[in-house]
Order: C-alpha cells, then structure tokens, then sequence
C-alpha cells in the first residue's frame, strides 16, 4: 500500500519534462474557448505549474486552484512563492465528496492529466461536481490520454495503461466513449474531441440547462 501511494503522489506531483512539453499547446486551445475575465476552476492543480504559466499568458480574471487534501503542501508552497493577481488562494478538493463547498459557480473548469489517476467512483464524482460548479453553458476542458472503443492510439499509451493497473486496478486509461456516456447522464454534453501531442486529446464539455 505505502508503494502504490508513492507511485500515485509522484503522478499527481511531478514536475516533469512532459509538464513542460504540453503547456503550450494546451495554452493554444484555453486561447481559443475561454473569454477575458472568465473565473477558472483547475481540479488536480498538482505542484501549480500550469495555473502559474497559464495565468502568465491567458486573461482570465480568477484562477482557482485545488487538489486532494494529502497534496495540498505543493500547492499551496507554489502559491506562495510564485502566486499572482490572477491566482486565487489554492483550496481543497476531494472529487468524492457530494459536496464540494466551493465558493462561486465558474465560467470554465480545467483539469489535467487526472482521470486515469482516479478510481471510476471519484471520475463519476467529478462529472457530477463539475456539473455543478459550471455556469450555465460553462465548459469544462479535461486533458489527458484516452482510449476508443477499448483500444489504445498508440503503443506509449498502452504501455501507460499497463503501469497504472500495475499499480492500481483502480487507475488506468479512460474509455472515451465511457467518458461521453457519463458526462451525458451528469448534464454535461460532449461538444469537442481535440487531438493534441504525444497521444494525448482534450474533450471539451458543455453545461446543459
């Protein structure tokens, strides 16, 4: 158990090259979907750095940070040490809980890299949150590597896949279709399926009165 939790801290934590490699590209498309001023809820901010380069280069009004209680001491040191105007206080958030206490509704919700780090129950959590905390005709952007029809697009997700099964049977690759499905029954629409590098995609989500 201690290893699978190190395994799972350094997925929701590392600051690594891959990081560094997709923040532009994800930059193009945020260019493209959210408005000047918009407040932008991010859930699994990590150790901050896209919130940090994001709000560097995007104009929304309000940033909002949040992770998973256990992880929150990154965050919070990134806030600190590098946080601006933009940026607001991190906060805690467990996609679990049937309620989120947040403080406002958000034009836009940003997630990245998280759902195949999360059991199905805390995926089913987070479409039902998100719903939510979403604005009326608000969109939520998730980012990451998802599979179609139950097949991989490439052997490095594959192999992806793998490891996080090897490391948790709850963990691993979502379904795209299964994604579609469930956003559906939580109100949300699937409007956007956009390719991006590495083998990666971002859905994008639509809040349906």
């Amino acid at each position: 158990m201690a290893t699978e939790k190190t395994h799972l801290a350094n997925l929701v934590l590392a600051e690594n090259p891959s990081c560094e490699r997709n923040k532009l590209p994800i930059l193009e498309v945020l260019k493209e979907y959210l408005n000047p001023g918009d407040h932008l809820l991010e859930i699994g901010s990590g150790g901050g750095m896209h919130a940090l380069y994001f709000t560097q280069n995007l104009p929304v009004a309000r940033w909002q940070m949040t992770e998973m209680p256990e992880y929150m001491e990154a965050i919070q040191a990134r806030f600190i040490q590098q946080g601006n105007s933009q940026m607001a206080t991190p906060l805690s958030l467990d996609c679990r809980a049937a309620h989120w206490g947040l403080p406002q509704q958000y034009d836009a919700i940003f997630s990245a890299n998280t759902v195949h780090i999360m059991s199905w129950q805390a995926v089913c959590g987070l479409m039902n949150g998100v719903h939510k905390a979403l604005k009326p005709e608000g969109l939520f952007l998730l980012y990451g590597p998802f599979r179609y029809n139950g097949e991989d697009t490439a052997a490095s997700n594959t192999a992806f896949h793998e490891y996080l099964k090897n490391t948790s049977a709850e963990m691993g690759l979502r379904d795209y279709q299964e994604m579609a499905a469930l956003a559906k029954l939580a109100g949300l629409q699937l409007i956007k399926d956009i390719p991006m590098p590495a083998n990666n995609r971002i859905l994008i989500f639509k809040h349906e009165q």
